[in-house]
Order: structure tokens, then sequence, then C-alpha cells
């Protein structure tokens, strides 16, 4: 068991995933890794692990600058999320740099499919170009599996090293908003539990990064977030207590996505500031940026996953597609 210092969220044990015959991807090769299931099909890209396509019945549920590439909009965060104060942090008293979101986008990952072609594997190692900006060793895999018209997303993160490793993870899934063309943008909703009163942390100005505090935020009937464009504002919307799933549907459209994220306490939702964006960023998330005035010391930052060595622990969200 790893201990998962999340505030109000349970212990998750590790898991291991049942091994199962693959063929690996030609490193270098960076062409999408399909896997279908003959209710779902999606796409992923080797580069970054990115997700570039979600499609049933030919329908695509997820955003598209250009089909078949990655759109940037549907990063791996790791080995943080959001940003650090003039991207920096320090360790065992070194300086380190790290971009927004880490450098897991900006990686290749080794890429395994299964012989069945319902799930695919892509690897993370860390090497010297990792190390000159997070100094552990680790391996990082994130598997990509198909049940039914649900995608799961189950990312396995081990220390390799000898000193405790603090890291974060999210996923960042950009939806096609209207789904199907159906109705406005403005039409669509966010659909939480019942019960759920989240919080929403409050960002300075043009920064990024977090204050410290948090305010109430208030759903309406029926526990409904309605989308506009206004609450996206270029820094986007980040709650807690949000529970741990939340579907995104139109009273206009048949179409629906169900995101349900088990170990992950943090939701973003987020969009570019213009006015006329046509999808939703939901983002699950292990962590959180930094604060406003600190630079973070890795050895104490909040709101990481920390591992012993030799330890590891899997992080999960999936999507329904209705």
């Amino acid at each position: 068991m790893t201990e998962m210092n999340y505030p109000g969220k349970s212990q998750v044990v590790a898991t291991v995933l049942a091994a199962a015959t693959c063929a690996a991807i030609p490193a270098g090769a960076n062409v999408p890794v399909e896997i279908s299931n003959g209710i779902l099909s999606v796409a992923v890209s080797p580069h970054g692990a990115e997700l570039l396509s979600a499609k049933k019945d030919g329908f695509e549920y997820l955003c598209q600058q250009e089909p078949g590439k990655p759109s940037g909009f549907s990063p791996v965060l790791f080995p943080i999320c959001g940003s650090l104060l003039e991207g920096k942090y320090t360790f065992d008293g070194r300086e380190y740099s790290l971009p927004g979101h880490g450098f897991a986008s900006r990686s290749d990952f080794q890429a395994e499919r299964a012989t069945d072609g319902s799930r695919a594997t892509f690897t993370l190692e860390s090497n010297d170009a990792t190390r000159a900006q997070y100094p552990f060793d680790f391996s990082f895999a994130i598997v990509f599996r198909l049940d039914g018209a649900t995608l799961h997303v189950e990312a396995t993160v081990r220390n390799n090293g000898a000193t405790t490793m603090p890291f974060a993870y999210g996923g960042h899934p950009g939806i096609a908003v209207p789904l199907g063309g159906d109705g406005a943008f403005e039409d669509f909703f966010l659909e939480f539990a019942p019960g759920v009163c989240p919080d929403a942390f409050e960002f300075g100005k043009g920064t990024g990064l977090i204050t410290g505090h948090t305010h109430a935020f208030p759903l309406a009937a029926g526990n409904r977030l309605h989308l506009r464009h206004e609450l996206f504002n270029g820094t986007g919307l980040f709650l807690d207590r949000v529970g741990s799933e939340v579907t995104l549907r139109s009273e206009k459209s048949p179409r629906s996505v169900t995101v349900r994220f088990p170990d992950m306490p943090y939701l973003g939702l987020w969009h570019s500031a213009k006015t006329d964006t046509k999808y939703l960023c939901i983002e699950p998330w292990s962590g959180l940026p930094s604060y406003v005035d600190v630079i973070d010391d890795f050895a104490t930052r909040p709101h990481m996953v920390r591992l012993a060595p030799g330890a590891s622990a899997t992080l999960r969200y999936s999507m329904e597609f209705r």
C-alpha cells in the first residue's frame, strides 16, 4: 500500500495489471496506435501518450484540430499538474525547472498493443533528459483499455530509486462540445452526483497559480453546472469536493460522456478564452499548481503522491461514451 496524501481521499492500493500478449510498436514510429472492441475505436499518439480520437457508432467525441494528429487538447500531466512559480522548484538543495504540466506530453513513449486490439500500453522510463528536470528514477506506464462503451485509462508510476519520490498525475481529455453538433455549447451542462457541494480554487490574476483560498461553488438544481464561455477565462475552473464522477450532456442531444475518477481528488474544467470555442477539457487531477508566492520544495510540496523506494501506485479515470 502506498500513501496517497490527498485531503479527504482514502489510500489507494497499487495494482498490477494482468499480463497479456502484446505486440510492440517500433520505437520512433510515432504513428497513432489504434484500439477497438467493435463498440469504441480509440487512437493514441506515442508522442506524449495523447488521446487523439474516440469514436462510437462512427461519431467523434474528442475535439480535433487535424484528424489523426495531436491536438494539444488531451495531454498527459506528469510529474506535476498545472504550473510552478517561475517554472522552478527545489529538491535536496538544488534548483530545477519544469514546464507546466511536466514533461510527459513532450516525451516519446514506448507503445505495445494487445493482440486482441482492445488495449494498448504506453511506457516512459526515466532517462538523462527527465532527470535533468526531475531527479528521480521511475517507470510510468499508461494503459488504455476498452470495456464496452467505456475507455479506462490506468496510469501506474513506480519509484525505481532510493529516495521517496513525489509526483502528480492528471488527465486532460478535450471533448467536442456540442456533441454531434446538436444544439449550442451553452445547451450543455455538467451533472454531478447528488449531494456534491464543490469548492472552487482561487487563482492569482493571470498567473495560473493558486492563492491558497477556495470559495463555495453552488450548482444549479439537479446538481448541474450549465456551460457558458465566460466560466473559462483562460485559467479555467478548478474544483475540490466534487465526488468521483461527472456527466456532460444536454437535453438537446442523445449523446453524453461520463467521466469517472475514483483516485483523483480534483477536477479541472478548461477551454481557451475564445468565445467560439467548441470543446471542453474535463481534467481529473491528483495534484494542484503552485501557490502564487512560493517556490516549491518537492520534499514538502503539498498535493503530491509520495512513493517510497520500490513502491508503485495506480491512478485511474474512465470515460463512458453514450
